[in-house]
């Protein structure tokens, strides 16, 4: 399994309900269903961070 040296996410509103994307310093990593953990990405919890570049 690739090693991430940090990850952020970001919840945000949309048609289908909330999402939450994840997101290292290089790109977007994954994006989550309302409910969804993180077992199916294999990914360590992210830090939030509703300001990184890449998530806004």
């Amino acid at each position: 399994m690739k090693e991430y040296k940090q990850l952020f996410f970001k919840d945000i509103q949309s048609p289908v309900g909330k999402i939450r994307l994840v997101a290292t310093d290089v790109g977007l990593t994954a994006i989550l269903w309302e409910g969804e953990d993180y077992q199916r990405t294999k990914l360590p919890v992210p830090e939030r961070d509703d300001a990184h570049p890449i998530l806004l």
